[in-house]
């Protein structure tokens, strides 16, 4: 047994280490020479030639084998060690009240002589579980596969995070036991229902006191048909007579919270098995599985008023000839700041064949290394809107979003393709599992999108104070980003934008426009709406290899200090794979220069003139360029300005503007301004307001902003 505990190290370490490991292959292949022992030899030599072929995925499924301190391997019963994984593989009583009635630790009994049907033990709330098993063995389906091991253990597997194959050994020789001989295990005929039993309790719970499931999540653990959980009134009797008959299907109901209304003998809070469906008589069967003497005949009507929900598990082996399945890490910090599509995981889908495919989707929430997690967390996957900017939503079959498991089916014509989106409220591990009839259906996760979409998250600075919506003057002050769509070659296309913050409370506006346009006075495609949370532009027309400008702003200053703003196209835009986006945060007060200079400006009323004196630091022989914005301290409707600039010398008017101008949202702009073998000019600004003859104070009207940018150094200074 040496070798096999060796074999069960290197094999972990093998699967969990991204480290070499061939010396560690190696010794274990030292050993399988010196062993006469057929099995451990073959065990050795698979794993030797298959521990290269181990990928990112591979690895997940063994990184994610603890549940309850306990691990579980994705190995096949048929390749396994004879060696347990862990200690004490029993369940526990749970309570201080079963643990005082069972009180004795016995071997598991073989209750051969025993002629009934599957029943429930009444100390063990386990009913979905029991009525799983009644569902498979009325089937004659031998599910999980188990395998004795020695006198009292035993190995299964089951199916749970993300693997068929997951593997449990369960010792028989612990089994709670009362004075007079009663054990805390369903009663059957065949040893193997106990042991299927006492697997997935050691799993779910790791004791006798259960919280709870339902017959589509434990028929799913013990046998990996698929589960569908829906309401009660989703098919008609026809519909579920055909389901039956076709053994495709296993099918329970449970009766739910509802209230006291139902007919006898039928149980609140109950599952039960339906083992027949008589289409003559309209009868649905049912078994119960807490008496295996009690069969309970109900007609559609009487089934449509006395349950909740109806649980289907299908057998994928004889519905599809193909399946694929990716592994994620879901982390609420990183996907959970904003409630977009384009924040989820994506999963990209296409199907490559020439007919139309009905392709199905399973979510699976692992269990975690606390087992089944208490508490009301939410999860689902859904499929995608064609404009990924939009707001997440719940599937419309909400009932499944609590409970881990969640199928969505989906019917693809030939070439299209879809994304689908995970959510998740906790931090979990999920498998994405999708079954086709044809190996045509490609699917992966949608990492690389940068020919998709661009995000940059952003703190929104509110400007000193003051109000900067698009309406005022300091609208320039905003968080400004510029947006580049790189492609072969020059073409129209449409790109959806938005930006969204973290607190409803936030009333938010974006706009765009040319990169040109530093006054901001040519919006493409305005709106001048603030919308709560999230803004959203969608179509906006843009030119390929062209770079715009996107303001965001907030209506009033901002509650949240966490925003995001997005780009992107669709995935049905054919210019998209030979493209990327290109999004980043820029300071357009400056306009594009390194060098910046910044003064606020107050004079008294009565004057109609601001006198600036730039220094330049030009020779004889240099070229300074220079960016000069001009805005006023508050916005006024009845302000006018016009600025020139002039050699102080010669007076020469380097920069002339003939007309006053009411001030646009960017503040009056002199855009790339030459200046050639002069080290100073001044910059006038001049009013055209009613004037009166008090002095200015900061906030007056008088009040003005320089921003210069220069690709050499400047210095600003006002002139009296």
């Amino acid at each position: 047994m040496d070798d096999w505990r060796e074999f069960n190290s290197v094999i972990k370490s093998v699967h969990c280490n991204a480290k070499d490991t061939s010396h560690k292959i190696n010794s274990l292949v030292d050993l399988a020479i010196k062993s006469e022992n057929s099995a451990f030899i073959k065990a050795v030599l698979n794993l030797k030639e298959n521990s290269s072929k181990i990928d990112g995925q591979k690895r997940f499924l063994w990184l994610t084998s603890t549940v309850n301190s306990k691990f579980y391997p994705p190995i096949s019963i048929s390749e396994a060690s004879p060696l347990s994984w862990n200690e004490n593989e029993y369940c526990v009583p749970g309570s201080e009240e079963l643990q005082s009635r069972y009180s004795s630790r016995t071997a598991l009994r073989n209750e051969g002589e025993y002629m009934g049907e599957i029943e429930q033990c009444q100390d063990v709330s386990d009913c979905s579980l029991v009525a799983s098993l009644i569902n498979l063995r009325s089937r004659n389906l031998e599910l999980p596969p188990i395998k004795q091991i020695s006198p009292n253990e035993y190995q299964v597997n089951l199916c749970f995070n993300g693997s068929s194959e997951r593997l449990v050994t369960v010792d028989t020789s612990q089994i709670p036991t009362s004075v007079n001989g009663k054990q805390l295990s369903l009663r059957s005929k065949s040893i193997s229902d106990k042991i299927s039993e006492l697997a997935l309790l050691l799993v779910v719970q790791g004791t006798y006191s259960t919280d709870g499931s339902n017959i589509s999540i434990d028929t799913y653990y013990l046998s990996g048909f698929l589960p569908e959980i829906i309401g009660i009134d989703s098919f008609s009797f026809e519909k579920l007579w055909k389901f039956f008959k076709s053994g495709l299907c296993l099918i329970g109901v449970g009766t739910g919270n509802r209230p006291n209304d139902l007919i006898e003998p039928l149980l609140a809070n109950h599952d039960y098995s339906v083992v027949d469906i008589r289409h003559e008589s309209g009868v649905i069967k049912l078994r119960d599985p807490s008496n295996s003497a009690l069969n309970v005949e109900i007609s559609y009507e009487q089934y449509l008023n006395n349950f909740k929900q109806l649980y289907l598990n299908w057998n994928h082996k004889k519905l599809f000839g193909y399946s694929q399945a990716l592994h994620i890490r879901y982390d609420v910090t990183r996907y959970n700041k904003f409630a977009i599509i384009s924040d989820k995981p994506l999963f990209h889908i296409v199907n490559n064949s020439k007919e139309t495919e009905t392709v199905w989707i399973l979510l699976e929430n692992h269990l975690s290394k606390e087992g089944r997690k208490k508490g009301r967390s939410i999860s689902f996957i859904n499929q995608a809107r064609d404009c990924i900017i939009y707001p997440i939503e719940v599937p419309a079959n909400k009932g499944t979003v609590h409970v881990g498991l969640q199928l969505m089916k989906l019917k693809l014509a030939p070439g299209a393709q879809t994304l689908l989106y995970c959510h998740s409220t906790t931090d979990n591990n999920f498998s994405i599992h999708l079954f086709s009839v044809v190996k045509e259906i490609f699917f992966q996760r949608l990492k690389d999108m940068n020919n998709l979409v661009a995000k940059v998250s952003f703190s929104h600075l509110y400007g000193m104070g003051k109000k900067t919506s698009f309406d005022t003057c300091s609208f320039f002050e905003n968080p400004t980003f510029q947006l580049e769509v790189q492609s072969e070659r020059d073409q129209h296309i449409l790109m959806d934008v938005t930006c969204v913050s973290k607190s409803s409370q936030d009333f938010v506006n974006i706009q765009v426009y040319y990169l040109d346009d530093y006054e901001l006075i040519k919006p493409i495609m305005f709106d001048n709406h603030y919308q709560p949370e999230q803004n959203i532009k969608q179509d906006v027309p843009i030119l390929t290899n062209t770079k715009y400008i996107i303001v965001c702003s907030t209506y009033g200053p901002p509650v949240s200090s966490e925003f995001q703003l997005v780009a992107s196209t669709r995935l049905s835009s054919p210019w998209r794979f030979k493209s990327s986006i290109n999004l980043r945060e820029i300071n357009m007060a400056y306009g594009s220069y390194p060098y910046q200079c910044y003064d606020k400006f107050y004079c008294k009323e009565t004057s109609k003139k601001f006198k600036i004196l730039i220094s330049l630091q030009n020779t004889k022989h240099t070229t300074n360029k220079l960016f000069i914005r001009v805005a006023p301290v508050e916005s006024s409707a009845q302000l006018r300005i016009r600025c020139n600039v002039f050699e102080p010398a010669s007076s020469l008017c380097v920069y002339e503007c003939e007309h006053y101008r009411n001030c646009p949202p960017g503040g009056v702009v002199i855009p790339d301004l030459e200046i050639s073998c002069i080290d100073t000019i001044v910059l006038m600004i001049e009013r055209d307001m009613p004037i009166s003859n008090k002095l200015a104070t900061e906030g007056s009207m008088a009040g003005l902003e320089l921003f210069v940018g220069s690709n050499q150094r400047a210095k600003i200074e006002k002139l009296k």
